[in-house]
């Protein structure tokens, strides 16, 4: 029998193809260019959080440790909501808000949106994902099928979340939003609007929720006949008010713009590395069973048709 060792040429083959398909691969990702849309904003301080220590050392101590507590709890408060309203920004919720709001799914989904009739087309799905949905909803309740052929919100979310990220600097609090999308100029577009709605967005959610503090109070204040308890409510009650005028998205914006994004020129290079470690684990296996197939396959024949034969002596014969 042979060695089971491999050859040099059968070395150079186990390597090149699959780096060849690697290459291929990554040609087929970037055969559709995809843009890398970016900006910068930064989250709103309130006035209380840039206090200066001028303005308490003339006063007495008393005085001014109370407003040095106030300026430190405003602090904290204030760093709270900060990360709040990143969260807020990158939640499901607002997302899909802004997706339904401003009409995002025809970009999100062109091959699937009819821009001529203005309307969803209909999705032709292979016998592999049919048999797939069908192993996976093996033994459940059969969902009512729609009539309509329009993406959910929740895949919307979903790819949107995919091609959207922010992150914020430690050192600088300079956020950096980025969106890849297909069409430079609607990325662009997109990234602006969704500032401005987050801006909305989460005026809105604070005005209403401080509406519905004030309703609750309002409602125990009529139920309530004691004057002291009365009147620590209505002070309350006036506070929200106060608070209630002070929230408006033109004094207070969550966030604001450093760098608008504006469209690339150049579309961005996409390697992923791991579907590529993927391709190449792969290939590589499959290249290799079909060398030791090949190479068995030589050993079965050659076992089979030896050349050296010995020739069978004559006389042995008699």
């Amino acid at each position: 029998m042979q060695s089971l060792k491999l050859t040099t040429q059968e070395i150079i083959i186990l390597i090149t193809v699959p780096f060849i398909i690697c290459v291929a691969t990554t040609i087929k990702i970037n055969f559709k260019p995809i843009y890398h849309v970016t900006g910068k904003v930064t989250l709103v301080e309130p006035p209380l959080h840039r206090l200066n220590s001028a303005i308490t050392r003339n006063m007495d101590k008393s005085v001014g440790r109370i407003i040095r507590r106030a300026h430190r709890k405003s602090r904290a408060q204030s760093i709270m909501r900060a990360e709040e309203n990143l969260a807020i920004l990158k939640s499901r919720e607002l997302l899909a808000n802004f997706i339904n709001d401003r009409n995002i799914k025809p970009k999100l989904f062109v091959n699937r949106w009819d821009e001529h009739s203005g309307t969803w087309k209909k999705r032709e799905r292979s016998l592999l994902a049919n048999l797939r949905s069908t192993l996976l909803n093996f033994g459940r309740p059969r969902k009512k099928k729609s009539n309509s052929y329009e993406p959910t919100d929740a895949l919307a979310v979903k790819l949107f979340k995919i091609a959207f990220s922010a992150k914020r600097s430690k050192q600088s609090g300079v956020i950096t939003l980025s969106l890849r999308w297909q069409n430079p100029e609607d990325g662009a577009l997109i990234l602006n609007e969704l500032i401005v709605y987050a801006n909305e967005y989460i005026a809105n959610r604070a005005q209403e929720d401080n509406k519905s503090m004030i309703s609750k109070l309002e409602k125990k204040l009529s139920q309530t006949s004691e004057p002291r308890l009365r009147k620590i409510l209505f002070n309350r009650i006036e506070i929200l008010q106060s608070e209630k005028i002070l929230k408006s998205v033109e004094l207070a914006p969550a966030f604001k713009t450093i760098d608008e994004a504006i469209p690339p020129l150049k579309p961005m290079l996409r390697i992923p590395k791991k579907r590529l470690l993927i391709v190449f684990v792969m290939s590589f296996a499959f290249t290799g069973l079909l060398l030791i197939h090949r190479r068995f396959k030589q050993m079965t024949l050659s076992d089979s048709n030896p050349k050296d034969k010995t020739p069978v002596p004559a006389n042995a014969l008699g």
